[in-house]
């Protein structure tokens, strides 16, 4: 009966929702062990919204262009790019 329940509900949630979530509680979690150790609020709010918002889009979006059969120095050449114009 748990495991119908769990692959119902594995099969509710997409694979994207799924790291974007665990990567939401990881970047809680540093966050608040970054609290306890620096005072510098930018600092705290720079590892919050890597750890949580960044990091898992980079990772959702390498996955999306692997499916799609891109070639991965494609997907790189897209982030230089930006960065060269900022």
């Amino acid at each position: 009966m748990l495991k119908q329940v769990s692959e119902q509900f594995n099969s509710m949630i997409d694979t994207n929702s799924k790291i974007t979530f665990i990567f939401v509680i990881i970047g809680l979690a540093s966050w608040l062990g970054t609290r306890m150790i620096i005072d510098n609020q930018q600092i705290q709010l720079i590892v919050l919204f890597t750890v949580g918002i960044i990091i898992p889009t980079l990772i959702n979006e390498w996955r999306e262009w692997i499916g799609s059969g891109s070639s991965p120095v494609a997907f790189a050449s897209i982030f230089c790019k930006i960065s060269k114009k900022s």
